[in-house]
């Protein structure tokens, strides 16, 4: 079997849901009030949880970066494009990765900031 054919049991799978999620990581942060849930991911060995939002304009999911930025979160990275743009922010432990297209905004939330990148 080819090493492209083989899958990580270990992965983190998808879960399609419609409701914004409330756990530890999503109540650690904003809830965006744009776009619709799509689905997340949970990975309790790598210490992070995703939540992936659709129907986002990039302008939306940056104004949104920037109320993150407005509520105490700080900048450590960020890079973009004409297409794309990512933000890794920190506020105490609570560390963000942002990254947002057109129609996405995906948040990858650590409440360990030494596990963000």
């Amino acid at each position: 079997m080819t090493e492209s054919k083989i899958k990580d049991v270990n992965a983190p799978t998808p879960e399609y849901t419609s409701e914004w999620p409330d756990n530890e990581y999503t109540n650690a942060i904003i809830k965006p009030d744009i776009g619709e849930m799509d689905y997340t991911l949970f990975d309790d060995n790598a210490g992070y949880y995703s939540v992936f939002l659709k129907n986002v304009t990039m302008e939306e999911g940056k104004q949104y970066i920037q109320l993150l930025k407005e509520n105490g979160f700080e900048s450590t990275a960020s890079d973009s494009n004409f297409v794309a743009a990512g933000e890794l922010l920190r506020k105490g432990k609570t560390g963000l990765n942002i990254s947002v297209s057109e129609n996405v905004l995906g948040i990858r939330i650590s409440l360990d900031a030494e596990k963000v990148r």
